[in-house]
């Protein structure tokens, strides 16, 4: 039907150059633990948001209640958190498209389907589980593939409405038109589609209300705005289905990008499993985007280099750490605070603990940003130890904040704890480009806070 594509992200960018109000999505189902792959498409999105000056959502699309699992959904939001890769919009930060678990938007599914049986594009199925096993298990043994026999299609409307009345449970299919549909994509370009082929009428809605991933996906893509869906080439197939039910009276067409899996041995590879190994997100992120770049998508996957960073920055940070930690197990056991090292700090608490600290020292918001600007701008420029201490006394003095608070508002701007380390000694074990990061993190969150205070 179509071939690997020889194309990567930069062919995109290069596409999609003069692109406004883009909003791309991550909606992963919380089935298993998240690996790899899911890692990389959420980077893809999450760049491609960055590059246009768009928003990131994370959506959770966990219509399949056999296989959910709370602790997946729990791993997802840990593994994105851990990776840096903070969504604009969804489950725990909200916006204005809420909610965004796909278990709580059912009635809106359901009014889009009953528009589409209006429409007299889709249609209340009766069908038995019994019949449609029966049915498909015989198409098995005749070594056909298993589809639907459109048997509800024909049902006239005094029918149908019999079996409402009489109250029998109904599935919403739609009516697979017979002839062809072409799908555009950014990467592939046009790629046909035989919908002859396809397994007969597919269900829109199940007879417990719940919505098929195809619907689903579709309506929530329309109704949040999503702009572009980026995701791998494995999905490809599925938008054959999702292009054939869109109309312009209902839903609205996005912009498509599907890019080459990873190889297998990638796919195998959990986040989890790194993240609690305690490798460094960062260097776990470029190991990710040098796959992006290189763009070997059936090459085998090796962490080395990935480890081989992550051993020589890990012997850095012991080295200046010497004398402050007996064992390995310290750096990772968080009544010792050393958890800064290998995940972020969390921006509410931060926050919180500054604004405590401006309390109980009466310093107002607008001092606390001036002072993290001016260390950052001094962190632009240099990492000499001697020229941070001097910013932090000089910056001191012109914002009217003692030093003391200063070092505990930088401090907590960096660990996320208002006691430890020297400010100084935690610049140089994060390394000056994360130490402004952070800063820079905890900045725009102070001031997003305050507007919020000036608006109440």
């Amino acid at each position: 039907m179509f071939v690997l594509s020889r194309y990567g992200y930069r062919s995109v960018i290069r596409l999609v150059r003069t692109i406004s109000n883009v909003r791309v999505r991550f909606a992963p189902s919380p089935t298993g633990y998240m690996h790899i792959g899911g890692l990389r498409t959420a980077l893809i999105n999450k760049l491609f948001a960055l590059r246009h000056n768009g928003k990131f959502i994370l959506r959770i699309e966990d219509t399949d209640k056999t296989r959910y699992q709370a602790s997946a959904f729990e791993d997802i939001v840990r593994c994105l958190r851990w990776a840096g890769l903070d969504p604009d919009e969804g489950p725990m930060v909200g916006g204005n498209c809420e909610p965004y678990v796909q278990s709580q938007r059912r009635a809106l599914y359901a009014r889009v389907a009953n528009k589409l049986v209006e429409l007299g594009a889709a249609y209340p199925c009766f069908c038995s589980v019994d019949r449609l096993d029966l049915m498909r298990n015989e198409q098995r043994r005749r070594g056909e593939t298993p589809r639907y026999d459109n048997r509800c299609r024909t049902l006239t409307r005094s029918d149908v409405a019999e079996r409402l009345q009489a109250g029998q449970s109904y599935a919403i299919r739609f009516k697979v038109p017979n002839k062809k549909t072409t799908v555009m994509d950014m990467v592939f370009g046009e790629v046909e589609f035989d919908m002859d082929d396809s397994e007969g009428d597919f269900v829109l809605l199940k007879s417990d209300g719940m919505p098929v991933y195809h619907l689903a996906n579709v309506v929530d893509d329309h109704y949040m705005d999503i702009s572009h869906v980026i995701r791998g080439v494995f999905d490809l197939s599925h938008t054959s289905r999702q292009n054939v039910y869109i109309s312009p009276d209902i839903l609205r067409l996005c912009g498509r990008v599907h890019f080459d899996r990873f190889a297998t041995e990638a796919l195998a590879l959990c986040c989890r499993s790194h993240n609690t190994s305690t490798y460094i997100s960062c260097d776990f992120l470029s190991h990710v985007r040098s796959f992006l770049r290189d763009h070997f998508p059936n090459s085998p996957v090796s962490t080395e280099s990935c480890t081989n960073e992550n051993d020589q920055r890990l012997a850095e940070q012991l080295c200046a750490l010497r004398g402050r930690v007996a064992c390995l197990s310290d750096l990772v056991n968080p009544e010792h605070g050393f958890s800064f090292m290998w995940s972020l700090p969390k921006l509410n608490t931060c926050t919180d603990l500054i604004m405590s600290i401006c309390a109980v020292s009466t310093v107002q918001l607008s001092e606390v940003v001036n002072l993290l600007d001016r260390v950052m701008a001094v962190l632009a420029s240099t990492d000499n130890p001697v020229d941070i201490r001097k910013c932090i006394i000089d910056s001191c003095c012109v914002t009217g904040i003692k030093q003391s608070d200063a070092m505990r508002i930088l401090r907590t701007c960096l660990s996320g704890r208002k006691t430890g380390l020297p400010v100084v000694e935690l610049i140089q074990l994060l390394g000056v480009t994360e130490a402004v990061s952070r800063v820079c993190n905890a900045r725009d969150e102070i001031m997003r806070n305050g507007d919020m205070r000036n608006r109440g």
